[in-house]
């Protein structure tokens, strides 16, 4: 199936999944929305590096009301191996309610370091063949870490695949007694987004890196850390800057 009929199947899936009206979440908090529109379209949940739809549309699901970033892909930095645990344990803070616990949530531009905690500040800074992610403690104002990176390579090949065709998905959302329900009412398609496009954002403050580093709060990993999905993250109204889009009705 080439890339014209695979998005035409997709529409024709989108619309029907639109015609169902409220449909019931099938997985509760906040990744319910995601679950249930993959599961609606067929699409088995997996952990491997392809795309969500035919290996050519990545679908991002998003409540209506919903926060105004959207990730385009999650990505921990490629240098040093294990980098997300070393930003952890070294400029992370106890977590309030499992103290032991130390956390990390911080989001990260290129044009001015920010303040996490008053304690330090983090930064992102283009190389030759990198992105770096700078550190600075903010008392001293001495940069304290430079090593941690992501090779252009590896995030080519991301934008290249992740970003090829993204499918943003929009839901109203109501509760039923203790039940949350979805109606999938709204659909963009965003194409025609580069490396370069993806360099031109970070200069232009357009794109971010967010970690996002905590702990579980519930179930059997309670107290335990967790990634909720470090990655880089755009602003909605920022979209058409960068991608071509396509509304589907």
């Amino acid at each position: 199936m080439n890339t014209n009929e695979i998005i035409n199947n997709f529409v024709e899936d989108f619309l029907r999944i639109k015609k169902l009206g409220f449909v019931e979440s099938h997985r509760s908090h906040n990744t319910g929305i995601g679950k249930t529109f993959e599961d609606l379209i067929g699409i088995t949940e997996n952990n491997n590096q392809t795309n969500d739809y035919m290996n050519l549309i990545e679908i991002k699901s998003q409540r209506k009301k919903a926060e105004s970033y959207i990730t385009l892909f999650t990505k921990s930095p490629t240098y040093p191996e294990g980098a997300n645990k070393t930003l952890k344990e070294t400029f992370g803070y106890p977590d309030p309610k499992f103290p032991t616990v130390k956390i990390l949530h911080t989001s990260i531009f290129y044009n001015n370091f920010n303040n996490c905690k008053g304690k330090y500040g983090f930064k992102l800074e283009l190389k030759k063949d990198s992105l770096v992610l700078l550190i600075k403690d903010l008392i001293s104002l001495n940069i304290v870490s430079d090593e941690i990176k992501w090779d252009f390579n590896t995030l080519k090949r991301i934008v290249s695949t992740k970003c090829s065709i993204i499918a943003l998905i929009s839901a109203e959302s109501k509760k039923d007694a203790e039940k949350e329900l979805f109606h999938f009412t709204k659909c963009n398609l965003l194409f025609n987004f580069t490396f370069e496009k993806f360099i031109s954002a970070i200069k232009n403050n357009d794109i971010m890196f967010d970690i996002r580093i905590g702990a579980y709060k519930t179930g059997d990993k309670i107290g335990y850390p967790h990634d909720h999905g470090s990655g880089f993250r755009i602003h909605k109204n920022k979209l058409k800057k960068y991608f071509d889009v396509k509304e589907i009705t």
